[in-house]
């Protein structure tokens, strides 16, 4: 598990900025967090209840898991990232130039899960990405861990809405070719603002032989998904954000 993989190597330029975000001010930082995120606050009465309120109670804030250097997760009040006194918020490791919380739902770390297929055929390894509609980009399949799930749940979910049909092959790929945790802890997300930032956990599967060609690719949601594919590894040299170290990791285990 390469949980330290950012530690120190965090900056602005790695991490880039959202086709919909302002321009990002080092010196003076800008205020930013988008409607949509304001409309699902859980205190309204409308909407889906998935973000925090404005100005949720530092406890409440304290209290959140960061996988920042930790494997293990510890409490954001006992990890090393500092509370940003003025805005009463605790603090991404490097300035954005946004605070507020952009497109993220919660103040601190927004946990999602990443679930990573490979198998071997024809003589190659390949590997199951989609293509997200926001921005053009191959991806590993992923999403946010909601309330009240796990991540194991989060990642059966998230490949059987974004890459694969639900079936006993991927129950057989949950239960029998799982490889391991890859990566856990902060993603390069352009998302990512001051007060806001993506922790995720990466998990690995690889399909033998008894199911690799047999889980059936579909999507099903159009607005966040354009495609999913098979891609030989050996010919990918970028996707989406840090998805591309997570690939290299996967290759070096695999000997590539």
């Amino acid at each position: 598990m390469f949980n330290t993989l950012y530690s120190n190597n965090l900056n602005i330029d790695k991490i880039g900025t959202h086709v919909t975000y302002p321009l990002r001010d080092i010196s003076n930082p800008v205020p930013y967090t988008a409607d949509v995120v304001r409309n699902n606050a859980e205190n309204l009465s409308t909407g889906n209840k998935w973000a925090d309120i404005e100005d949720p109670d530092i406890n409440v804030l304290g209290n959140r898991i960061t996988f920042h250097n930790d494997i293990k997760g510890i409490k954001l009040k006992d990890s090393s990232l500092e509370y940003d006194e003025e805005n009463k918020k605790f603090k991404f490791p490097i300035e954005t130039g946004i605070i507020g919380r952009g497109l993220l739902g919660r103040y601190g770390p927004n946990q999602a899960a990443d679930p990573i297929v490979t198998r071997f055929i024809d003589g190659k390894y390949q590997v199951l990405l989609i293509t997200r509609a926001d921005c053009n980009t191959k991806a590993f399949p992923g999403g946010m861990v909601d309330p009240g799930k796990d991540v194991p749940f989060t990642l059966y979910n998230e490949l059987t809405e974004e890459a694969c049909k639900d079936s006993k092959s991927v129950k057989y790929l949950f239960n029998n070719c799982k490889k391991g945790i890859v990566y856990r802890g902060i993603v390069l997300d352009p998302r990512t603002t001051n007060h806001a930032w993506i922790e995720t956990t990466a998990c690995w599967f690889h399909a033998d032989d008894r199911i690799s060609e047999k889980l059936e690719l579909s999507f099903k949601d159009p607005d966040e998904i354009k495609g999913v594919n098979w891609y030989n590894i050996s010919e990918i040299d970028n996707l989406y954000a840090s998805h591309i170290d997570w690939l290299n990791i996967i290759k070096h285990e695999l000997g590539m």
